[in-house]
């Protein structure tokens, strides 16, 4: 059964701008390390963290990932200046895991209408144009 957004760690304090789920046949352990490897914007402290700790609460600030890791559900958040943070959870499903990748925009208050009008449109034009192929 798919987790609710809500109760993906650092996910609650923004809006919506798009959800990609994915099923895979690789172990949660196999595709938490392939996300941890892929991800740009991580240090390799940050790697080494996510690969070596079986439990960490780290709330994403920005520029800096933040972790939420357990058993049962890993997550990783990075956190642009402004509007855009990133969140993607991996978690058993069946025999295989689910990846749950969250973009928020998270910008204050009236501002987050601006990000949206602005960055979002540009993220979702950059984003159909990666996925159309």
């Amino acid at each position: 059964m798919a987790r609710e957004r809500s109760s993906i760690p650092f996910t609650a304090d923004g809006w919506v701008v798009s959800v990609t789920v994915r099923e895979t046949e690789q172990a949660p352990r196999v595709a938490w390390e392939a996300v941890i490897a892929v991800l740009p914007d991580l240090t390799s402290e940050d790697r080494d963290l996510a690969l070596r700790e079986p439990h960490v609460v780290r709330k994403p600030v920005a520029y800096k990932a933040g972790f939420h890791i357990s058993p049962a559900l890993r997550v990783v958040a990075v956190q642009g200046g402004w509007w855009y943070r990133g969140v993607t959870a991996v978690e058993p499903s069946g025999d295989g895991a689910r990846l749950t990748h969250i973009v928020l925009n998270i910008a204050p208050g009236w501002t987050r209408w601006i990000a949206h009008l602005v960055q979002v449109r540009q993220y979702r034009a950059r984003n159909h144009d990666l996925t159309a192929n």
